[in-house]
C-alpha cells in the first residue's frame, strides 16, 4: 500500500504541473493522463477492461469541473459524480444545482433507492426516491425532528404534487390540514374528520342544575323567550353558529343543561300529577 501511495506521487505532480502536451502514464491497471484533459483511469484486473473507474477534469463551460465516471461491462464510460469549481456536489447529474444533489442513474429495481443515509446499529436510516418511494426513520431509542424556525412566515408542508399542500405545521406550531390557514387554531382541517372516539376536556359541566340553589327558570319564561328568538336561553342561535362555529364540548354542557332541567320539570309535573289523584281517589271515596 505505502508503495502504491508513493507512485501516485509523482502521477498527481505531473497533472497539475505539467504542459497541455498530452500523455500516459501508466502504472499496471492505472493510467494517469497528463496535459490538456487530465485524467485518471483504473481498471480491475480481475474483469477486464470493461470494468473501471475514471477522474477527469471537464470545463463545460465558465468553470472547471472535476468528474468521476464509471462503467460496468462496457467501453462507454458513465459520470456518477460531478463536483463544480462553485462547491456543488452531483451524483448521478452533472449540473448540480445545490450544493448537493442526487439524482438515479437509471431506473431502480424495486427496493433500491436513489439516496440511502444510514445510522449505526440503532437502525435509524433515511431513503429517498426509488420505485419503493421514501422513508424517514429515527433511531430505535431516540426520536426524529424535522425543524424550522420560528416565526409566522416560517412554516413546513407536506405536499402532494397533484393536490399542493396537504398539510401545514407553521412556526407558532398550529397545525394545518388540507388548509394553510389555522386562524390561530391548533389545529385546522378543511374536510371531514373520522374517528372512533374523540374525548373533549371541560373545566365546568352542567350539574350545577342539581344543586339546591339552582334557579331553574319557569315554564313561562322558557316559552317566552323562545317566542322572541326562536331558540332556547342559554342555547347559540344558527346565526352565531353560521358566525362563529360550534364548540362542542361546550355544546355538551349546554345540551346536558337542558336535557337536566327538562328533568326537572318533568320530576315536578310527576309531583303534580301524583297530588293530582290523591285529591281525585279522595273525591272518589
Amino acid at each position: 500500500m505505502k508503495r502504491k501511495i508513493l507512485q501516485l506521487i509523482p502521477v498527481f505532480f505531473c497533472m497539475f504541473t505539467s504542459s497541455t502536451i498530452a500523455q500516459n502514464i501508466v502504472f499496471d491497471t492505472l493510467t494517469a493522463r497528463v496535459g490538456g484533459n487530465k485524467s485518471i483511469i483504473w481498471t480491475t484486473s480481475t474483469f477486464g477492461t470493461g470494468f473501471g473507474h475514471k477522474i477527469y477534469s471537464y470545463d463545460p463551460g465558465g468553470r472547471t469541473d472535476l468528474r468521476i465516471a464509471a462503467r460496468n461491462n462496457s467501453a462507454t464510460w458513465t459520470d456518477v459524480m460531478n463536483i463544480t469549481s462553485l462547491g456543488n456536489v452531483g451524483i448521478g447529474t452533472t449540473s448540480p444545482s445545490a450544493g448537493l444533489h442526487v439524482t438515479q442513474v437509471s431506473i431502480l429495481p424495486n427496493g433500491d433507492r436513489a439516496a440511502a443515509i444510514l445510522g449505526n446499529a440503532y437502525n435509524d436510516w433515511t431513503y429517498f426516491g426509488g420505485n419503493a418511494g421514501g422513508k424517514i426513520r429515527g433511531s430505535n431509542e431516540g426520536y426524529l425532528v424535522l425543524e424550522t424556525n420560528p416565526g409566522s412566515n416560517n412554516a413546513m408542508f407536506i405536499n402532494s404534487v397533484s393536490s399542493g399542500n396537504i398539510l401545514m405545521v407553521n412556526g407558532g406550531g398550529n397545525v394545518g390540514i388540507g388548509t394553510n390557514t389555522t386562524n390561530g387554531y391548533k389545529l385546522a382541517v378543511n374536510g371531514i374528520i373520522g374517528a372512533r372516539r374523540v374525548k373533549v376536556e371541560q373545566i365546568t359541566w352542567a350539574d350545577f342544575v342539581f344543586q339546591s340553589n339552582y334557579e331553574l327558570p319557569s315554564l313561562q319564561y322558557v316559552e317566552n323567550f323562545i317566542q322572541k328568538n326562536n331558540h332556547l336561553p342559554d342555547i347559540p342561535s344558527a346565526q352565531q353558529v353560521k358566525e362563529d362555529g360550534l364548540d362542542l364540548g361546550e355544546m355538551n354542557k349546554q345540551l346536558l343543561q337542558k336535557v337536566e332541567e327538562l328533568t326537572l320539570y318533568i320530576i315536578e309535573l310527576n309531583k303534580r300529577m301524583a297530588l293530582q289523584e290523591k285529591k281525585m281517589d279522595a273525591l272518589t271515596k
